[in-house]
């Protein structure tokens, strides 16, 4: 017992302190496990925070190389892409798809470097001459223009020079291209050396005629030198060019660019810009830059530009005297605002004045921007300048500064628009009334402070405009209707012409069809102008390009490829603008098969209850309308009317023979597209009508049809029958005369 005590005495504490061991043993381990989990929970959330920010700085890596790509592109890649046209070769001349080939390859040469100079040059001469072998066509020469187009011009070329040889011999090669051109134009150079010196200049032949030189040795900047110019020089010359003195003349072309400037009477356009090799700088605006891309299946020779900036400036004298307004209370140091000021103008000639074209860039005659940046000392910025986002260039020593001073930053008045616009009106003829909106303003202000483009995107809204070969055509509304007036009869009085029922009639006829329709509106008794219809033959390959979809690929499936669509789109419109021009409250028009379905007395009560009620647009059958839809959204109105506000659960109604409101009309002819067509006539006009929710006028059933019994289907490819069409007719028989027409409910009146 006492051995065994003892044991227990002796062992008890090893095995005591064995345990504790043991268990601290445990818990160290236990203490050591969680330590480890803890930490490979550490190390986790460190490995993923690292991959985190390893992602984040890839991410980041990414963009940035994005935005460098994208700043790389858009300050070197001077042009847009040549994206494949979607007009099919197939359908047009095999010479017209070579010239758009022509200047697309020509074009790309220069828009996207590098080019190689010798064979861009020696390739560039064809170049020019396929565009001017085309601008030989009298057709490309509305009459307006193209009386204009054999007189000679007289130019007046200003720049500021250096004192340098190699700019000499520049303007030596300038001088060169410009007196040699072929159609007779006169230029004289007025130059301002700001550096008060010319003896590599008094080497040149050319530069000793004081017939043709004028020059002022005198330092200063820019508008320091403009300001010594004549106001008077309008009486003088059609144009003023302001050229910078790093500029090359090699792929220019005279005769091009003058013939821009003839058509499209600009007071405001310029050649466009490409750098002198891959990497260096044309323009700082995009849209200064040359484009090299096809429009509507041609080449696009110019385009328009929200503004011209001060680098080639062409200036016609006709905005002179307001520009030079602007220019003799201008901070002669800098030339800021005077850009926003000449290009303000033309975009108010263009929304106000029926200028054809605002701000012109011209492509196909690119001038090359040697970037010497002479005036400025031959450098952008000098080391150890400050730069300050609210005073750009704080330490800066030279005369000529590249921001706004003064009163250069104030934005045009109310005042300088109104006389802007005096002298636009005085170029153009008549220009309309300047919203108010479009008469703030001129220079912007973005949300860091300082001036932003010079004013450069100031109102009225910038237009995009296009140009190509068919462009120099005359396809402006009274253009159109210029061509084809003279295929209108003489206007023949009917019996009831008194009684004020209808203004007009307008037939549209084919020779064979034209001795039936006017037998058929004898029984209306109203008046009739007939237009002999605008046929296939009578348009060319640049007529269906510029006016239609008839050669776009994916287009309205009733008109690719259907050439006797536009025809018939032209054939309307006529009558519309005819209408338009002489001013009629209301007129009707009717197709060459067309027929009275009731009697005469109602067909002309019908006109008068029209001309009292608020719908602009009676049509007198329905066609291919779906009834079903019709009537659940038509109220009768008068005896003989229904209305309903138009949407586009309504299928196209007929044009056969359709009534019009002259407020109506007005807008139909002054909308932006009022001569291009995307889809059928018919079409065209139903969409305009929902996109304006028009109230339009119908009968209960059709007053007027088509005589298909007599003449048989549409002879214009404009046949179209709905597969499973289940219209109500009345009798439940289909008319004979084939108008699938609706035979509507009676309602009560509104």
């Amino acid at each position: 017992m006492v051995s065994r005590m003892a044991s227990m005495t002796t062992t008890s504490p090893v095995k005591y302190r064995g345990t504790k061991v043991l268990k601290r043993s445990a818990s160290f381990g236990s203490y050591l496990k969680r330590s480890l989990s803890m930490r490979k929970r550490e190390l986790a959330e460190l490995h993923k925070q690292r991959f985190d920010a390893i992602g984040l700085i890839q991410i980041c890596f990414v963009m940035l190389v994005l935005l460098w790509i994208c700043f790389t592109v858009s300050l070197y890649v001077q042009g847009t892409p040549n994206y494949p046209t979607p007009f099919d070769p197939e359908l047009i001349h095999s010479s017209r798809w070579k010239l758009m080939e022509v200047v697309r390859d020509y074009g790309r040469s220069l828009v996207y470097m590098p080019y190689t100079w010798h064979i861009v040059n020696s390739e560039w001469p064809r170049f020019h001459g396929e565009i001017v072998a085309s601008l030989e066509d009298p057709v490309y020469w509305p009459e307006a223009s193209g009386r204009g187009r054999s007189e000679s011009m007289r130019v007046l070329v200003v720049s500021a020079v250096g004192d340098t040889p190699e700019l000499a011999e520049n303007w030596n090669d300038i001088f060169a291209k410009l007196g040699s051109n072929e159609q007779g134009d006169s230029f004289h150079f007025h130059f301002f050396h700001y550096t008060a010196t010319n003896e590599a200049w008094k080497k040149m032949p050319w530069y000793s005629d004081e017939a043709l030189v004028t020059s002022t040795l005198q330092t200063g900047c820019k508008v320091d030198f403009w300001k010594t110019l004549d106001e008077g020089i309008s009486d003088e010359y059609e144009y003023v060019w302001f050229l910078d003195d790093d500029l090359d003349f090699t792929f220019f072309h005279w005769g091009i660019f003058r013939s821009l400037l003839r058509r499209f009477n600009p007071v405001v356009s310029t050649p466009s810009i490409v750098p002198v090799e891959f990497g260096e700088r044309s323009s700082d605006f995009d849209f200064m830059r040359m484009q090299s891309e096809s429009f509507r299946g041609q080449a696009m020779l110019a385009h328009a530009a929200p503004a011209t900036e001060m680098m080639a400036p062409v200036i016609s004298t006709k905005i002179w005297s307001a520009l030079y307004k602007r220019i003799t209370v201008q901070n002669g140091r800098s030339d800021w605002g005077i850009d926003g000021w000449w290009s303000k103008l033309a975009r108010l000639a263009k929304t106000y004045c029926n200028a054809e074209v605002g701000n012109l860039v011209v492509d196909v005659t690119p001038l090359v921007h040697l970037d010497s940046h002479n005036i400025d000392g031959g450098v952008r910025r000098q080391p150890g300048r400050v730069w300050n986002l609210w005073n750009y260039f704080v330490d800066d020593h030279q005369l000529c500064k590249r921001q706004c001073l003064g009163n250069n930053c104030e934005p045009f008045t109310a005042n300088d628009v109104r006389n802007g616009m005096q002298v636009l009106e005085n170029a153009y003829g008549a220009c309309s009334d300047v919203e108010w909106t479009d008469m703030q303003g001129g220079l912007i202000r973005n949300g860091m402070g300082p001036i932003a483009l010079s004013g450069a995107h100031t109102k009225p809204k910038f237009e995009p405009q296009k140009l190509s070969l068919s462009s120099f055509k005359d396809y402006t509304p009274r253009g159109i209707y210029g061509r084809f007036k003279h295929k209108f009869e003489d206007t023949k009085e009917g019996e009831a012409a008194a009684s004020g029922a209808l203004d007009m009639v307008y037939a549209i006829t084919m020779p064979e069809r034209k001795e039936y329709i006017e037998e058929a509106l004898q029984e209306l008794g109203v008046r009739t102008k007939v237009l002999n219809a605008v046929v296939v033959e009578e348009l060319t390959e640049d007529d269906y390009i510029a006016l239609s979809d008839t050669f776009t690929k994916g287009a309205h499936k009733q008109i690719y490829g259907r050439k006797t669509i536009l025809p018939v789109s032209l054939s309307f419109f006529m009558c519309y603008y005819d209408a338009y021009v002489n001013g009629y409250s209301t007129i009707m028009v009717v197709e060459d098969d067309a027929m009275v379905t009731v009697e005469v007395e109602k067909v002309l009560a019908t006109f008068n209850e029209f001309k009292d009620q608020d719908c602009t647009v009676l049509f007198l059958g329905y066609c291919y309308a779906d009834c079903r839809q019709l009537q659940k959204s038509v109220a009768r109105v008068s005896d003989n009317l229904m209305q309903y506000e138009t949407h586009k659960g309504i299928t196209p109604l007929c044009n056969h023979a359709l009534v019009m409101k002259s407020d109506f009309v007005k807008g139909y002819m002054e909308r932006s597209d009022a001569t291009f067509w995307k889809e059928p006539t018919d079409h065209d006009l139903m969409r305009y009508l929902v996109e304006r929710k028009e109230k339009v006028c119908v009968p209960p059933k059709a007053f007027m049809g088509q005589n298909r019994k007599e003449f048989g289907e549409s002879n214009n490819e404009n046949q179209h029958v709905p597969e499973n069409w289940h219209n109500r007719y009345e009798n439940g028989i289909k008319p004979m005369h084939g108008d699938f027409g609706c035979l509507l409910e009676p309602a009560k009146h509104k």
